[in-house]
């Protein structure tokens, strides 16, 4: 009999463990903080691509090339008009200090420098957009255009994102806020493959949703070096407050 009393202690004791833990938790997902749709800054056509679906890439590293010979014949042009303004400019000069010309026409070819080395800054601009780099060190999860394709201004092109700094989001109910702040620590487990990280509450959401009074709370994971995580990773996310436990056991 006593055994038989043994037993059922034990099996209440795991079932209010059990309890405990599903009182004190809810759903969240892990989302990536760096994460970008690259759109064609230029129109043109597309003459080297580097990058695949699936691959790594480092900050910086080039992704794709447009065909920019037209923008390098405007440069050319720019760059001759502002050597033909600074000489203007300067024989002007010349010329002012024996009276031969008007204090006005120095002024004006002055500003005739000033004018063809902004347009030879704007073309420059252009030509910097001939290439496009990664902005962030991520991984390539669409290429979005085709080798020798024509693009217009806006189109996209790749899609990148990054697993080195994620966070994880959850919806809790607004009478958990008496337990759940900014610190609270919580576990994060991944339906997909069962692994677990460490973090706390960074930020908490101050807009209750009237129907359901749930608020958004995001936490920071504290993410190994090496780890099997990834953004939209959906999970279970326990709070470590033994108040919470006794708070959501009451609801």
């Amino acid at each position: 009999m006593r055994k038989q009393h043994s037993l059922v202690a034990v099996l209440l004791s795991c079932l209010a463990s059990l309890s405990y833990a599903q009182e004190s938790q809810v759903r969240g997902q892990l989302t990536a903080l760096n994460m970008t749709q690259l759109a064609a800054p230029i129109a043109g056509r597309v003459i080297e691509l580097k990058k695949r679906a699936g691959e790594e890439v480092k900050a910086g590293d080039l992704l794709a090339s447009f065909d920019c010979r037209s923008i390098k014949a405007e440069e050319n042009v720019a760059s001759a008009r502002l050597s033909a303004a600074n000489t203007k400019y300067k024989v002007n000069k010349r010329l002012a200090k024996y009276d031969n010309v008007s204090s006005l026409d120095v002024e004006l070819s002055r500003a005739d420098v000033v004018e063809a080395n902004a347009a030879l800054k704007l073309v420059r601009v252009r030509l910097d957009d001939c290439n496009v780099n990664a902005p962030f060190d991520a991984e390539v999860i669409s290429r979005d255009v085709n080798l020798h394709q024509h693009v217009s201004v806006g189109d996209p092109l790749f899609g990148l994102v990054s697993k080195a700094d994620m966070e994880i989001e959850a919806v809790i109910p607004a009478k958990w806020l008496s337990y759940v702040k900014a610190g609270t620590s919580v576990t994060f487990t991944s339906d997909t493959t069962g692994e677990q990280v460490q973090g706390e509450i960074a930020r908490i959401i101050d807009n209750v949703d009237p129907v359901s009074q749930t608020l958004k709370v995001i936490a920071t994971p504290t993410l190994p070096d090496e780890h099997a995580f990834k953004p939209g990773m959906s999970g279970v996310v326990n709070f470590a407050n033994d108040n919470l436990a006794v708070a959501a056991g009451a609801e």
